[in-house]
């Protein structure tokens, strides 16, 4: 490393995801893209110097990992002043919205390590009808919270060019982050939840990787309208649970219904941020714990919705949990085999949107040959309506 780098010991949250990278060396299914079409008064030049500085300027962005002396460590490699002309401008005839959205899938389908000199890449592209941003991220440098956070500093300099970038961009996650000892109720509260597994995944769940990690498949996306959403919300409410145990609870059953099983484990991946800084940070901070369900012990879908809610209260209060370093103590009859899930379910407070002064933005949905696990579902709550996503294997 040289005089320029600095170097902090990977968290145990990038860590996780550092070990996957080495096992599935061609899972690119976790690369976070996002492609927006934009039309109305749009300032090509202004929002390429927005993009140049936050892909410069974000300490996190600018990370890499690499293994030295057995230790795996996030170098931060410093960059030269941000220009427009880091941003690539590709003009296209006619509408080519489709286009965009596949070129950018198949970026995302490429694999991205995590030593590579870059960890994102932007690209603009103008055809004769509109803008488009096409923005990709390795995850082990930006996560869902993270992408919020950019969209929102992305919005903020564009709105005001002269504006300094927050001053949450220059934080490094292992300054912020202590790994701490499991504490003896979030110990007790997951041995309760995990003792009696001998496993974390599901082998009834269809499709298998690759030797090299990749999962073929695809995305649904079902978008319930609003008087639909106002009927979940108001039943959700009567029935004492939040829309996200309803979606969850709903979410077990289909599960159930696609494998036969009864007794569920399925991940839910957790911000893993306290406090306002934290929350501000940009990188990679998801702790994923598992929840573990079993529907004979439930009579009515209504009751599942109330354990639902009960454990997921439990799991929020211990969500920085280090399930791996308490493995002996919370499932040991598990040790020794899977410890992470194969299915995971995500609820999003509100959608991945940009906005811009002056201009409408559309969310293009990119075709995506790779999907992380055979069966996953997240749900977006746009306020007066959900949209629920669902990924699978080709088999499933």
């Amino acid at each position: 490393m040289t005089e320029c780098r600095s170097a902090r010991p990977a968290t145990p949250a990038q860590l996780k995801l550092y070990t996957h990278t080495q096992l599935f060396t061609n899972n690119a299914a976790f690369n976070l893209a996002g492609a927006y079409r934009i039309t109305g008064d749009v300032d090509i030049d202004r929002l390429r110097i927005a993009l140049a500085r936050l892909g410069r300027g974000i300490r996190a962005l600018n990370t890499v990992f690499e293994q030295h002396k057995g230790q795996v460590l996030a170098v931060h490699r410093p960059r030269p002043e941000p220009r427009a002309e880091d941003i690539p401008l590709i003009r296209l005839s006619g509408d080519q919205r489709e286009e965009v959205a596949r070129r950018l899938a198949e970026r995302a389908d490429t694999p991205l390590p995590p030593d590579a000199p870059e960890q994102y890449h932007f690209t603009l592209y103008q055809d004769d009808h509109a803008v488009y941003a096409a923005l990709l991220f390795s995850h082990i440098v930006l996560d869902g919270y993270s992408y919020f956070n950019f969209v929102a500093e992305l919005e903020r300099l564009y709105a005001d060019p002269d504006a300094e970038l927050s001053p949450a961009t220059q934080d490094d996650p292992g300054e912020l982050v202590t790994p701490l000892p499991p504490r003896p109720d979030a110990v007790a509260f997951f041995r309760k939840q995990l003792e009696h597994l001998t496993t974390l995944g599901d082998d009834r769940l269809q499709g298998r990787r690759a030797p090299d990690g990749a999962l073929l498949g695809e995305e649904r996306r079902l978008r319930l309208d609003g008087a639909t959403s106002d009927r979940i919300r108001q039943q959700a409410k009567e029935l004492g649970c939040t829309p996200f145990s309803y979606f969850l609870a709903a979410y077990l059953v289909a599960y159930a219904r696609c494998t036969g099983g009864r007794r569920l484990v399925t991940g839910l991946p957790l911000a893993g941020r306290r406090g306002l800084r934290q929350k501000q940070a940009y990188g990679y901070f998801v702790n994923t714990l598992p929840l573990a369900v079993d529907l004979t012990e439930h009579d009515t879908f209504a009751d599942l919705c109330r354990s639902v809610q009960a454990t997921t209260t439990g799991m929020l209060r211990h969500q920085n949990f280090d399930l791996a370093a308490a493995a002996r103590e919370v499932c040991p009859r598990a040790v020794g085999g899977m410890l992470s899930t194969d299915n995971t379910f995500t609820y999003y407070k509100e959608p991945l949107r940009l906005r811009l002064a002056g201009c409408e933005v559309e969310w293009l949905i990119q075709p995506r040959r790779l999907v992380k696990y055979p069966l996953s579902m997240n749900v977006e709550d746009f306020g007066h309506s959900f949209t629920v996503n669902v990924e699978c294997s080709h088999e499933q």
